[in-house]
């Protein structure tokens, strides 16, 4: 990411006016979270034309669907982040044509294994067998399209990626705009799934095409990631913290449809609202954040792998620290003032979203708890650039079981606190981090010393 994020600085730089830069921040936000804003988008425009054509199962569809996206990040968080691991690895050794291969088995290896889970998950929720296939497929589909991410990061084709996911949601509403009213559950399920599949199969080709040609001894370096078993519990412990409050409202004070399947409209309508705002956060990240830190972050390795004297390597240890503090400080002005913004117009937010007054107090927490947690993920990420696993890890834990006791207790407070417990669980983990974060840095050349 740190290498699109160069591209898109120096497409900063070379756009002259207010206009030509907002377009580079847009592209930016786009980058970062164009697929996330893309499906979102699909996913709502579906609730507004189901609503013009007075269509039925529009809830139980989007119940499905938030289903289906929470569980594939869950049962596929862990092998992300090993497998970015083990392909940062791959790419220092220099063994470019162990990329496709390793692609090409992980791609079938989860393909099979979601199959088969997602499969017998439908059973036990109970689903009709005609909606089996469909939500299995749809399953299938976008946990793979999370494994390609990983190695679309190397190919730096943002626009196609983005152009690829557009098309995919376009196709969706074409379809549910000609079926119009005759729009079943079924129907809408198998629309969404194939769109989906078409998503997959671009991103696959968009690999295999941006990717040197394999060779044949690549197979067996997969082994490696199963080494990295405390990336594995980091990212599932993330991904599981990102839905843990989800889980809690979905099944303690949510509708059940009568398939069993759990949503919470108005708690899920807030955070996906409030999840959109952090946007900026991450455009800012990926031009000037990420690409500044990383290349003090070389600089500083660079020198101690090029054997500079001490007082070399602790001065540029300073200037790392120093680059983290700026980037804190344009992080919490920027995003602060975005949030801001949203926290005092959140009565039309919530309206504008076809949610009832009393909604925008949740929405406001909502937005304060995104804040925190957008800050959180950012100090995860640069304590795994230290390789701080087990700091990461502790951070990750804290945050999943503070999200969960704090999300019991709302529930158990009443209306009036939704948001409350995921906000100050984002608050606690953050605070957490940044000690961990700190103590790190303070002491940077004996950890990179003691580390080898």
């Amino acid at each position: 990411m740190a290498g699109i994020g160069f591209d898109l600085r120096r497409l900063c730089v070379e756009e002259q006016g207010i206009f030509g830069r907002f377009r580079a921040y847009a592209t930016a936000g786009l980058v970062a979270a164009g697929p996330w804003l893309v499906t979102m988008a699909s996913l709502w425009l579906v609730r507004l034309v189901g609503g013009w054509f007075e269509l039925e199962g529009v809830d139980r569809f989007l119940a499905l669907a938030s289903l289906v996206f929470a569980a594939s990040l869950v049962t596929t968080g862990g092998l992300q982040m090993a497998a970015t691991r083990w392909l940062a690895d791959t790419l220092y050794r220099g063994s470019y044509g162990a990329l496709v291969p390793a692609f090409a088995n992980l791609f079938v290896v989860v393909g099979v294994v979601q199959a088969l889970t997602g499969g017998a998950g439908c059973l036990l929720l109970g689903l009709e067998l005609e909606l089996v296939l469909p939500v299995t497929l749809l399953y299938v589909a976008v946990s793979l399209s999370w494994l390609a991410f990983v190695w679309l990061s190397l190919i730096r084709q943002h626009d196609k990626i983005l152009f690829t996911f557009a098309i995919g949601g376009a196709v969706f509403l074409a379809v549910l705009f000609v079926l119009g009213r005759a729009a079943t559950l079924p129907a809408l399920l198998w629309a969404y799934a194939l769109s989906n599949c078409f998503v997959v199969a671009v991103l696959a080709v968009l690999v295999l095409r941006g990717t040197e040609a394999p060779d044949e001894g690549a197979t067996a370096q997969l082994r490696g990631l199963l080494r990295h078993r405390l990336l594995w519990w980091v990212g599932t412990a993330y991904a599981v913290s990102l839905w843990a409050d989800k889980f809690v409202f979905w099944w303690s004070d949510g509708v059940v449809n009568v398939d069993g399947v759990p949503s919470h409209p108005l708690y899920d309508t807030c955070f996906y609202l409030a999840y959109a705002s952090v946007v900026p956060a991450m455009a800012l990240n990926l031009i000037h954040i990420e690409t500044d830190f990383y290349e003090r972050y070389r600089g500083f390795y660079g020198a101690v792998e090029g054997h500079s004297t001490l007082a070399d390597i602790r001065a540029r240890g300073e200037e790392l620290r120093r680059s983290l503090e700026r980037a804190a400080g344009v992080l919490l002005r920027s995003q602060g003032a975005v949030t801001f913004v949203c926290f005092w117009f959140a009565p039309q937010l919530a309206e504008l979203a076809g949610l009832p007054p009393f909604a925008a107090h949740t929405l406001r927490l909502a937005l304060l708890g995104a804040f925190c947690h957008v800050l959180l993920l950012l100090t995860i990420l640069v304590l795994l650039y230290f390789d701080r696993r087990r700091a990461a890890l502790r951070t990750t834990a804290l945050f999943l079981i503070a999200n969960v006791f704090l999300a019991l207790a709302s529930v158990a407070a009443g209306p009036s606190t939704y948001g409350l417990g995921y906000a100050v669980a984002g608050l606690g983990a953050l605070v957490w981090g940044v000690f961990e974060l700190r103590a790190t840095l303070d002491r940077i050349d004996y950890v990179t010393f003691a580390q080898q």
